[in-house]
């Protein structure tokens, strides 16, 4: 069954946190201060043009000058930004009473 929550991972190559929804199959969240491995939160679906807008100069140079696969790339992101920092709740907008979870990674300092 599973329930949808959304991964928010800040690291210095995004302007913004970089969001992605993943489908939660397991019983437990990730708690602050626990690694996630990056392979949870990176979408197959998720595209080079998808993420571009949202890249620093830093992460545009970093990521031009990858030699692999974009899901390589989030991989070494989500390595650098794997530790949970928070999670927070919030209701969904077109769903009242149901809510969904936000997991902040943030990038080791």
């Amino acid at each position: 069954m599973g329930t949808d929550i959304k991964f928010a991972v800040i690291h210095s190559f995004f302007d913004n946190p970089l969001e992605v929804w993943v489908k939660w199959n397991l019983p437990f969240l990730p708690r602050a201060g626990e690694d996630v491995n990056g392979w949870v939160w990176i979408d197959e679906n998720l595209r080079r043009e998808d993420i571009m807008d949202n890249l620093t100069t830093e992460g545009k140079n970093n990521l031009a000058q990858w030699d692999g696969d974009l899901s390589d790339w989030l991989y070494e992101v989500g390595i650098a930004a794997g530790t949970v920092s928070s999670v927070s709740y919030y209701e969904k907008k077109d769903k009242k009473g149901e809510i969904y979870a936000t997991v902040w990674l943030k990038e080791d300092e």
